[in-house]
């Protein structure tokens, strides 16, 4: 089967469309990739229609909104359209200076457009702003890249690959927002310090909730209705970054013997005195190691070290929005310690597959313990990881979702409808 794949840059691949592409290409399927612009503007819309084409698509695929600006020219082509939305659709949405709203309404009075999407919360959202039915879609990994190991340097430690936010870069997009944004930011940012106090006091603050709050001040405040793009855009990065600042504190301040991997130099992440601080590590007790010239193959072999592997999602998913790292874990076979979430209660069975703490203050008592079965329990994570979360079974649900839609269109002709 031919997919084309739509993507912004022509020289930069988006990170799940490679994964995607590369189990694609493995069971003998051909992938296209055409970019829309050439990485500043536009193409023209002739040089476009005929890429797609040339390419002799079955399936047009994209990530986000990436496909939404030349909409007219893919309903020219009578074949599915896939959309992935790994990411609160509304915000990719707001990605342009012009709103996108009647074109995604548009579509889904068509039967050739098939949205996915990975939050069931965001799901609701999409069908009641856009009357858009949106699938259930997670994300997964390369399970020949992420599979068990035996080289681990830190047997005894708790390991934590992934990053903290820049306080530097929030101060700084914060001064670029008008006064009336700025106001909204500081809301957000303080539940985000609510949550953190309250996490460090001993009170139980559930993840959810915090979620929500920060959904409803963008509602309340009627932010994608009212700023201005650059202004949606920096507020919607800040929400991001304070939510996943909030969720990760707290847990990796509760974590002794902690080990952590992060790329440090990507905008917007935080460096190692940043860290340091933000985790009140005045003596240096945490090892803080930086990823960013680390190939895949070497982020792939730091699943398989320490103890167990601990992540926190981020609050604004709300009820899925389940990472990467969480699949990555799996696949290597590793113990994973990770906040609650819904949906990832569905992919894998708490206690038996994976480790959930609640709540913060469960934390600590739950990171002990689950260091007495990590064996048995990283083994069953990556057996389920294996029977039902591989890319390829992404991909035969999207093409189940296509045809099951396929086969209610010829019994509609059939029986009159």
């Amino acid at each position: 089967m031919n997919y084309t794949f739509l993507q912004v840059f022509p020289t930069r691949e988006d990170h799940v469309l490679r994964q995607i592409r590369m189990q694609l290409e493995r069971t003998e399927n051909k992938v296209t990739i055409v970019p829309v612009t050439d990485g500043v503007n536009p193409l023209p819309d002739e040089s476009l229609y005929r890429a797609i084409y040339d390419s002799k698509p079955d399936r047009i695929l994209w990530n986000q909104i990436t496909g939404m600006p030349i909409y007219g020219i893919l309903c020219k082509f009578n074949v599915p359209k896939i959309v992935l939305f790994f990411d609160e659709p509304r915000s990719a949405l707001g990605h342009y200076d012009y709103d996108l709203s009647d074109i995604v309404r548009d579509s889904a009075t068509r039967n050739d457009f098939f949205y996915f999407c990975w939050d069931g919360f965001w799901r609701k959202q999409m069908m009641k702003d856009y009357c858009v039915k949106a699938h259930p879609i997670h994300l997964s990994t390369d399970e020949t890249l992420y599979k068990p190991n035996a080289e681990n340097p830190f047997p005894m430690n708790s390991v934590f690959v992934g990053m903290l936010q820049s306080p530097t870069e929030i101060r700084r997009r914060l001064s670029l927002l008008t006064r009336p944004m700025q106001l909204i930011a500081r809301d957000i940012d303080a539940i985000c310090n609510d949550y953190i106090t309250g996490c460090m006091d001993g009170n139980s603050f559930p993840l959810i909730p915090c979620g929500e709050r920060l959904i409803k001040t963008f509602d309340v405040n009627n932010v994608f209705d009212n700023a201005a793009y650059f202004e949606r855009k920096h507020l919607r990065w800040m929400a991001w970054a304070l939510a996943k600042n909030a969720a990760r504190i707290p847990m990796l301040r509760k974590t002794p013997d902690l080990v952590m991997f992060s790329d440090m130099k990507q905008l917007g992440h935080a460096n190692k005195a940043e860290i340091q601080a933000m985790l009140n590590d005045t003596y240096g007790a945490i090892k803080i190691f930086d990823t960013s010239d680390f190939s895949p193959a070497d982020i792939a072999r730091l699943t398989n070290y320490g103890c167990v592997q601990i992540q926190a999602t981020d609050p604004q998913s709300v009820l899925g929005g389940i990472p990467c790292r969480v699949f990555e874990c799996a696949a290597s076979g590793k113990t994973l310690l990770a906040d609650f979430k819904p949906e990832l209660d569905e992919c894998f069975a708490p206690e038996t597959e994976y480790i959930k703490y609640n709540t913060i203050c469960d934390y600590p008592f739950t990171l002990c313990m689950s260091t007495w079965n990590k064996e048995g329990v990283g083994h069953a994570m990556r057996e389920r990881f294996l029977k039902e979360h591989t890319w390829q079974h992404r991909i035969d649900s999207i093409e189940n979702v296509i045809n099951s839609s396929n086969s209610e269109s010829v019994n509609s002709v059939r029986l009159g409808i």
